[in-house]
């Protein structure tokens, strides 16, 4: 069902129009500007209960709308567990321990977890390892032994076919099956990557199209360049690159990938600096610049997520009245549509604060986000963006509120 109710008279706040999804329980219901977003809890921490997430972004969404994420005991930090939730189904603990650390993890289309961990320690050597969360059991995929400061072991992402992109000591990277019996293929190296360079190798994720992408960075220097590999391993190509200037930026904040999509929050060298995206659709790359009411949003935060439709979540920070406030927009070509602010109504209280991971969004249109409320309630909760044909319904009204006008 689509309502559009966007009238309004000089000095009046302008109307937002939306979308009521009733069978998902999901309203973007017709209010002030963009609207005030009503979405489901994932995830809902009140004030002075003792569970709490690990971090913010430490969550991932899968397509069939299964949201992964890290939870721990306010009390002992040391107490963790991943939880697994789906509309309208019990939430489920894949992962706990008082002994181990999550480090990061990400969600398939089956709900099925893939999790790096590290054994919890004051100093010394410990156990860091990858497993997978099968239903009511575990495999552990690889493990190694380093500083309990470290996080030598990181999970890039887990493919619907079972294949989960690891990184090794920023020297490695191999595509493992979350069936442990079949070995694991080899990706790239720190030194041969780059012929001539040693890089270190921040993360390594799975396409759709046979190909696997890994994130590099020059020695001690940040994020720099994210190359596409085909498996089995052939020659990298650099597809994101802050060397190369005829990409126009000058580095890499994050990125987010889907099916044989790339896009990476950037640093532009365009005139007037700021931030903004690189979007390769599988064979080309483009930079985009979201704007809002003809206004550059150029304080882009380093998350970043992306479906294969293209449409890129994407959180930003504006300051109307002089005060940063945090933003979740879309990006959709040339299109940039305001979803929640801080500010904006939700659960009965107002946003004070944001934030989204790199697997933020799913192919079906939904996406989860990070919240913290006036009242003192944080977590996540889910929601759904306007599909491509519902702006075109509103028309008038969905230009009105993809750019939030705030007469």
């Amino acid at each position: 069902m689509v309502r559009a109710n966007c009238g309004g008279s000089p000095g009046m706040r302008r109307m937002g129009c939306g979308v009521a999804v009733g069978a998902a329980g999901v309203l973007w219901a017709c209010g002030s500007a963009w609207a005030s977003i009503q979405a489901q809890v994932v995830f809902d921490r009140g004030v002075g209960d003792l569970l709490n997430v690990v971090d913010q972004s430490r969550y991932a969404v899968s397509d069939d709308n299964h949201v992964a994420f890290a939870r721990s005991n306010n009390v002992s930090a040391t107490a963790q567990s991943i939880v697994v939730w789906q509309p309208g189904v019990a939430p489920r603990v894949v992962f706990d321990s008082t002994t181990q650390r999550i480090n990061n993890l990400a969600v398939n289309s089956a709900g099925r977890v893939a999790y790096s961990i590290s054994a919890n320690a004051v100093s010394g050597n410990v156990e860091h390892a990858v497993r997978v969360a099968l239903g009511d059991s575990s495999v552990t995929l690889t493990t190694t032994f380093g500083p309990v400061a470290n996080v030598p072991l990181g999970v890039g992402g887990y493919s619907t076919d079972g294949r989960i992109g690891v990184s090794l000591n920023g020297a490695t990277g191999s595509i493992y099956s979350e069936n442990p019996a079949e070995p694991a293929v080899f990706v790239a190296n720190q030194s041969g990557i780059e012929p001539g360079q040693i890089n270190r190798i921040l993360g390594v994720g799975v396409l759709d199209d046979g190909r696997s992408i890994v994130a590099t960075a020059r020695f001690s220097a940040p994020l720099s360049r994210i190359w596409s590999v085909t498996l089995p391993a052939g020659s990298p190509q650099a597809i994101i690159d802050a060397f190369d200037p005829t990409q126009g930026i000058l580095n890499i904040q994050g990125y987010g990938y889907s099916g044989n999509r790339l896009v990476a929050a950037v640093g532009d060298r365009r005139v007037g600096g700021g931030r903004g995206i690189v979007y390769f659709n599988g064979a080309s790359s483009s930079l985009l610049a979201p704007s809002l009411n003809g206004v550059a949003l150029t304080n882009l935060g380093g998350d970043i997520s992306i479906n294969d439709s293209g449409d890129i979540l994407f959180l930003a920070s504006v300051a109307p009245l002089g005060t940063p406030l945090d933003l979740i927009a879309v990006q959709r070509g040339n299109l940039t549509i305001e979803l929640i602010r801080a500010g904006d109504t939700l659960f009965g209280s107002t946003v004070r604060r944001l934030a989204i991971s790199s697997a933020a969004l799913n192919d079906a249109g939904r996406f989860a986000f990070y919240y913290e409320l006036a009242n003192g309630r944080s977590g996540y909760a889910f929601g759904v963006i306007p599909a491509p044909g519902v702006v075109g319904v509103l028309g008038l009204a969905g230009l009105v509120a993809a750019r939030r006008r705030r007469d």
